[in-house]
């Protein structure tokens, strides 16, 4: 099998892969709970080999901040007549 660029040396295989994403839930099980159902997706994407393990961060990253966006939005709707404070 020819080397992918894509991927590390360590991670040319979706079985090599799916070490980091199990590293990161064994180191820091909370943060793995507390994840998106998306950012959930994005890495079966990258241990398929799909996505490489910075386009999974860049992809996360993307919608944690049109979340916030969004949540910053929201919070100033109307609710009967009122503005919302955050």
């Amino acid at each position: 099998m020819t080397p992918n660029p894509k991927f590390g040396p360590a991670a040319q295989t979706p079985a090599q892969r799916t070490y980091v994403p199990q590293q990161a839930k064994a180191t820091i099980p909370e943060l793995v709970r507390k994840a998106m159902p998306h950012c959930h997706q994005l890495c079966g994407r990258y241990v398929v080999g799909e996505l490489s393990w910075d386009e999974v961060c860049q992809l996360r990253d993307a919608l944690l901040t049109h979340s916030d966006r969004f949540r910053d939005w929201s919070d100033q709707l109307p609710l009967n007549g009122r503005l919302l404070t955050p």
